[in-house]
């Protein structure tokens, strides 16, 4: 055993051997205020945690990944744009699928 194992272990047993020679009525009030100390600090950390977690939540770090931020949102709009604009460059001059209508349909609106 190492030296603070053997420290908390001589703690432990002067506590239980304190312990036992309590009167009934302070064991169980010892009891009871240890397991009610124990439970608050448990959901104290809980707490804790979980408002670390609602934090990190509610940040903007967290939601970066979801997609363009308001900040760079018009950068993304940009590029969107000229995603489309390559994309328009590309089927211009390429052959024209069967089946289009754009050429009826600006003989019908000619026609009206």
């Amino acid at each position: 055993m190492s030296k603070t194992e053997t420290k908390g272990r001589a703690q432990y047993e002067k506590a239980r051997e304190a312990f036992t020679k309590l009167d009934m009525q302070d064991k169980a009030a010892f009891v009871l205020e240890a397991t009610f100390s124990t439970f608050g600090e448990a959901f104290k950390d809980a707490g804790k945690q979980f408002a670390d977690v609602m934090e990190k939540v509610s940040s903007e770090d967290f939601f970066s990944g979801f997609g363009p931020c308001t900040d760079d949102a018009e950068e993304a709009a940009e590029e969107k744009a000229s995603e489309e604009k390559a994309t328009e460059a590309k089927s211009s001059n390429g052959r024209k699928k069967s089946g289009t209508r754009s050429t009826s349909k600006k003989k019908k609106d000619a026609d009206d």
